[in-house]
């Protein structure tokens, strides 16, 4: 297996994080679609756009949101699974939600949303590639 310096290990991610900045996150209810590349079945629960540097500097194979990721819920639900998309909509990352201490790839403060709510995304970390 092929491992990564750290040095590379965080431009790789850093490269990646910047894709996505000023572009949006969306979460959704109800089962995920099969991969990036399938549309999505419903509205979402809640947008959120993205800052201009939407991650941090990574280190230690991971980078990290930065500021702060809310946005209004247009629509009420159980928030179970997101979408991060660059600012075209064609580079697209799904994952899982939870709540704090849920294990999901993107933990907001609660997962249970009401119309008209402030969501606040906790944490959404990229990483990748083997020290």
């Amino acid at each position: 297996m092929i491992s990564y310096g750290e040095p590379l290990r965080a431009a790789i991610l850093d490269a990646a994080a910047a894709l996505f900045d000023g572009g949006t996150l969306a979460l959704f209810a109800g089962t995920r679609v099969a991969s990036p590349a399938a549309s999505t079945p419903t509205t979402p629960l809640v947008i959120v756009r993205l800052p201009m540097q939407s991650y941090r500097p990574a280190t230690e194979g991971e980078a990290v949101i930065a500021g702060y990721w809310t946005g209004t819920a247009i629509r009420a639900g159980e928030a179970t699974w997101f979408r991060l998309s660059d600012r075209s909509g064609s580079l697209r990352i799904d994952g899982s939600v939870s709540g704090p201490g849920g294990g999901g790839d993107l933990i907001l403060t609660t997962t249970s949303i009401a119309v008209g709510e402030v969501v606040s995304v906790i944490r959404c970390t990229l990483s990748g590639g083997v020290g």
